[in-house]
């Protein structure tokens, strides 16, 4: 009688284990799916790409995160204003931006004022970046990590209300921009993939 009592608590006691972990794995994995979308959403909203040929040939492919505050604060749960602009700019193959034997250039035009980089690095892309990218990341890509100044020399901030901000990829005479628009709120506005042309 007493073994039947023992056994039948410890099978009480299984059931109410087993159920707890279904509860929490299965919030987990919504809290986690969540957290997917709306990082893809976000992502749409900040990444730009852009196609380059030289007549028919392809010459290059990229796609840039523009690294806003939301995604700082979604990849890091950090809020903090930045004094930088800053980009993870993806391609197809190792370029050698800005170097004096290289023909690929970038630069940052902000309504017509083009400023240079502070600094570009290929880096390894965390992995809480990767999602908004969405279908444009892939591991066989090569990563960039770029930055400019947030602020000119009068001290005011870049980016405001009626701005026009473009990562401009040149190759010889080739131009490509990706575009980042603000309206008179300061509020980015919608996007469309753009294709390289000749420089003027």
């Amino acid at each position: 009688m007493k073994q039947r009592i023992v056994m039948s608590l410890i099978l009480v006691l299984l059931i109410f284990l087993s159920g707890c972990n279904h509860n929490s794995f299965h919030t987990n994995t919504i809290s986690k799916n969540e957290t997917t979308s709306v990082n893809r959403e976000l992502g749409k909203k900040l990444v730009r790409s852009i196609t380059m040929y030289e007549q028919f040939e392809l010459i290059g492919r990229f796609s840039a995160l523009w690294v806003h505050n939301s995604i700082r604060s979604a990849a890091h749960k950090n809020n903090a204003q930045a004094d930088t602009i800053s980009f993870y700019l993806l391609s197809l193959s190792d370029v050698h931006f800005n170097e004096p034997s290289s023909e690929w250039k970038v630069g940052l035009k902000i309504n017509d004022m083009l400023y240079q980089p502070l600094s570009i690095q290929q880096v390894f892309l965390p992995s809480v970046y990767q999602l908004f990218f969405g279908p444009h990341f892939s591991q066989y890509k090569v990563i960039y990590l770029i930055i400019f100044k947030a602020i000119d020399e009068e001290g005011s901030f870049l980016l405001r209300a009626n701005t026009s901000m473009k990562l401009e990829i040149s190759f010889e005479d080739r131009q490509g921009h990706m575009i980042w628009n603000f309206n008179e709120r300061a509020v980015l506005m919608p996007h469309f993939e753009s294709i390289g042309r000749r420089g003027n």
